[in-house]
């Protein structure tokens, strides 16, 4: 895997001591794909698996058990919930968050600041606006382009 240590990007593998100079926690049975990136002070919980070429921002979060597939792009501070599934090349901007077993589609773009709630369904290629709302259990359609500061509930 690659983290960004002393101002450039360096190879390392689970037991180097540089994940400790750049304070990035990686837990017990996490699994970090081929090339990916790791910013300093991330943190990657227990059980997740970090795709192929993901880049993972600097303190963003990685719940436990949660899936980044490959080539997905997670921004700085962004919070990944437990069980969460982020799909391949799908943009999670910094500040997001993303709820516990929350899914969200290859493609999809979740913008700065934007909450999807716990078990929501952002299907592939959907757009989500800086500053969302969306509530637990909501289903986003394909393709759908939700409008900055939207906020999406059940009535």
């Amino acid at each position: 895997m690659k983290i960004y240590h002393k101002n450039e990007w360096v190879f390392v593998n689970a037991n180097d001591a540089r994940l400790k100079d750049c304070n990035i926690f990686i837990g017990q049975g996490a699994v970090i794909g081929q090339d990916a990136w790791i910013g300093p002070g991330a943190v990657i919980e227990q059980g997740a698996r970090i795709g192929q070429n993901a880049r993972i921002g600097q303190d963003a979060r990685i719940g436990q058990g949660a899936w980044i597939g490959q080539g997905a792009w997670i921004g700085q501070d962004a919070r990944i919930g437990q069980g969460a599934v982020i799909g391949q090349d799908a943009w999670i901007e910094q500040d997001a968050v993303i709820g516990q077993d929350a899914v969200i589609g290859q493609d999809a773009w979740i913008e700065r600041g934007a909450v999807i709630g716990q078990g929501a369904v952002i299907k592939r290629g959907a757009r989500i606006g800086q500053g969302t709302r969306i509530e637990q259990n909501a289903v986003i359609k394909r393709g759908a382009v939700i409008k900055r500061g939207a906020r999406i509930e059940f009535i």
